[in-house]
């Protein structure tokens, strides 16, 4: 496995223990190319799209307006290249209040 699937293989697994459901968005290669790895959905209705690098690992421009134009539009989009910081950014995320209601 690569080091940037080995981060995402625990990040994932670490938000699945914790109520989080992934979706891995693993699209052909050359087909809609950029977007993010993974989409986690959390309890409340928060949607957040991570994007998992190797240590030290660069975004490509394409991967940049793919995650600008997700900003823009009003999802959270992230980038790690480490899984402890994205584990914690998962912690974070359970802290917040829900966008509404009770997920309705």
């Amino acid at each position: 496995m690569t080091p940037e699937g080995l981060i995402q293989s625990k990040v994932l697994a670490f938000a699945r223990r914790h109520g989080v459901e992934t979706l891995r968005l693993a699209l052909m290669p050359g087909v809609a190319a950029g977007w993010p790895d993974s989409l986690l959905l959390f309890p409340g209705g928060r949607a957040v799209f991570y994007e998992f690098k190797r240590p030290g690992g660069r975004l490509s421009d394409l991967q940049k307006v793919r995650l600008d134009r997700l900003r823009g539009l009003g999802f959270t989009a992230e980038v790690f290249d480490n899984a402890d910081a994205a584990c914690s950014a998962i912690l974070a995320c359970l802290g917040t209040p829900p966008l509404h209601g009770a997920g309705s």
